[in-house]
């Protein structure tokens, strides 16, 4: 996401003539807004936000930017009857997640870093959730209000796993 418009969208609001013509492609003309765009040195992206921002209007006639639509392949649950397949895609991302952590651990002098603790403790939480349902149909595993303490003690628990100095 950019924090600040590109050059041509600020080149453009300067120069008043010019952003008439555009105003006027794409309120009069049947031009694609990819074809507009092209025409004014702009990402289709940029004229998008520009003609909302401005109100601008395409005719009648007019071609519709196409919807972005969702990657192809399954979704992660259609009811909430399809809670085995989801703990089961999500039993498969923390052993692949767990799996590449550990693969770089192995590496002579290869540390723990924060990043990966964090990412451990969120797995186990994800586990623990997961085991639960399963368990029991989800009961008991409301989280504490102050998860604070119990986080960095499991953090530190896998940081020292990870160094190799289990905890007694």
């Amino acid at each position: 996401m950019r924090d600040r418009p590109t050059p041509g969208i600020t080149a453009l609001k300067r120069d008043p003539p010019r952003l008439a013509a555009l105003r006027r492609e794409v309120e009069e003309t049947t031009l694609s807004n990819a074809e507009i765009a092209k025409r004014f040195g702009l990402a289709r992206g940029s004229l998008h936000r520009l003609a909302a921002e401005r109100g601008w209007q395409r005719p009648e006639g007019a071609p519709v930017a196409s919807q972005r639509t969702r990657p192809a392949g399954p979704r992660l649950a259609r009811t909430i009857d399809d809670g085995e397949a989801v703990t089961a895609r999500l039993l498969r991302v923390v052993d692949r997640q767990i799996g590449t952590i550990d693969r770089r651990l192995r590496g002579k002098g290869t540390m723990i870093d924060e990043k990966d603790a964090r990412l451990l403790v969120h797995l186990a939480k994800t586990l623990q959730t997961i085991m639960a349902l399963g368990r029991d149909g989800g009961a008991g595993t409301k989280e504490p209000a102050d998860r604070g303490e119990p986080d960095a003690d499991l953090a530190r628990r896998i940081a020292l796993w990870a160094e190799g100095r289990e905890e007694a």
